[in-house]
């Protein structure tokens, strides 16, 4: 019985001392925490400050970088007016033998990929030369940047314009009948809708089409790959260096040239790279045909439009609106003009065209869906209004013709019209 009483009150002492020592770690932790908190009461307000110096600093460098990007906005506007200037520049160039323009690359390059419009005037007495040079170096393909060396070139050949398009596969060669090496001012164009190619000569100093020979290239690919930066626009011959295709076998051109245009847009002679003019003059200015006084056409892609004071022109009853349009995109706007819910718009949907108004008293839309008119080629649409009667023309057809909804005749307007899109805050 002693024992037993002897070994109970063993268990309790180590049951005791166990549990002081927990208490006592406890105890210990407690103040290990009590320590720790009063430790980051201390930190706390200075990580606060610190963390709100940081996001001071931070603000006031992105309003740098703001500063900075709104900066080089303005610097690449100035720039782009600038090159604009220069692409608006007359005067001719003049070229002899070793010269050349190493030519920057006309803006949004890569729109010429299905559809290739280039059209100059030139003159020569020598019969062989190379006006023009659109397209790749040999040895730039095998990037993602730039597939194949793809090229348009314009050369004369025995005093003959040859033309050679390479999309790729095997060039096509086109070459005119007409002899141009009489020192006489012509202008030549080279339209080309995939793989088929247009070439048209007109006669000299004259708009009369003198010959025009269309072809097509054989193979399956169609597309021109041209590179912002790594194609090439060279006239008046091929600058030293510069590898160019053994089938384009001219380097030189003598002559003068005037006039280039891409997509009816012109492009400067003397908008050339830094160091790509080589021994080029301003040459003596052709004698001009009787040139048509109207608004000239504009070239448009996708991110830009027109926009018109209202003038005079009072279309809040009546109007009469004719445009022309080539394109080859499904979809985009031609004409717009309205205020708040009022509008009154000629569009292309899906190829069509479509005439859409709302005088206030609710819309309505009439389409012309005959044939796509996005075929690349110039339709014109005319549209007449008098009060709420519409009447849409199409190539000189009349597509559409009805009322608008509602009791309402007046169209509400604001001091602008717009043409070929409008900007980001005009409802449409």
């Amino acid at each position: 019985m002693l024992n037993t009483s002897r070994d109970r009150i063993s268990e309790l002492k180590a049951s005791t001392d166990a549990a002081v020592s927990e208490a006592t770690e406890a105890l210990q932790g407690i103040k290990t925490t009590k320590s720790n908190v009063n430790e980051l009461s201390t930190l706390v307000p200075n990580m606060l400050t610190s963390f709100d110096k940081l996001r001071r600093t931070a603000s006031a460098r992105t309003a740098k970088v703001e500063a900075c990007n709104d900066k080089i906005a303005s610097i690449k506007e100035l720039i782009a007016v600038a090159r604009d200037a220069a692409n608006r520049i007359k005067l001719g160039a003049h070229f002899e033998r070793g010269s050349s323009l190493d030519l920057a690359m006309p803006h949004k390059v890569a729109r010429s990929a299905a559809h290739t419009d280039i059209s100059f005037h030139f003159r020569t007495d020598k019969d062989h030369g190379i006006p023009l040079f659109f397209g790749n170096e040999e040895g730039s393909a095998g990037t993602r940047a730039v597939p194949t060396d793809d090229y348009i070139a314009v050369e004369i050949e025995y005093g003959r314009p040859k033309i050679t398009i390479n999309l790729g596969e095997k060039p096509l060669v086109i070459i005119l009948d007409t002899r141009v090496s009489d020192n006489q001012w012509r202008q030549l164009n080279v339209e080309r809708i995939g793989k088929t190619a247009t070439v048209k000569l007109y006669a000299p100093n004259s708009d009369q089409v003198e010959e025009q020979k269309k072809a097509t290239a054989e193979g399956n690919k169609s597309i021109l790959n041209l590179h912002q930066t790594m194609s090439r626009l060279f006239v008046g011959g091929i600058p030293p260096g510069s590898r160019i295709a053994s089938e384009v076998r001219n380097r030189d051109f003598e002559g003068d040239i005037e006039d280039l245009t891409l997509h009816g847009e012109p492009v400067g002679l003397w908008n050339a790279k830094s160091g790509g003019i080589r021994a080029v003059k301003g040459a003596t200015p052709r004698p001009r045909t009787q040139e048509v006084m109207a608004q000239p056409g504009v070239s448009l892609d996708g991110e830009g439009y027109l926009v018109y004071q209202m003038g005079y022109w009072n279309p809040r009853k009546r109007a009469v609106i004719s445009l022309q349009f080539l394109t080859f995109s499904p979809d985009g706007l031609l004409f717009f003009i309205g205020k708040d819910r009022d509008f009154f718009a000629i569009e292309l949907a899906a190829g069509a065209v479509k005439l859409s108004l709302d005088f206030g008293s609710g819309a309505a839309q009439w389409l012309a869906d005959s044939i796509p008119y996005n075929d690349g080629k110039w339709h014109t649409v005319s549209v007449i209004r008098d009060e709420r009667h519409v009447k849409m023309d199409v190539d000189g057809a009349t597509v559409a013709e009805g009322d608008a909804p509602g009791e309402s005749s007046s169209l509400g307007v604001t001091d602008y019209f717009y043409v070929g899109g409008t900007p980001a805050g005009v409802n449409t």
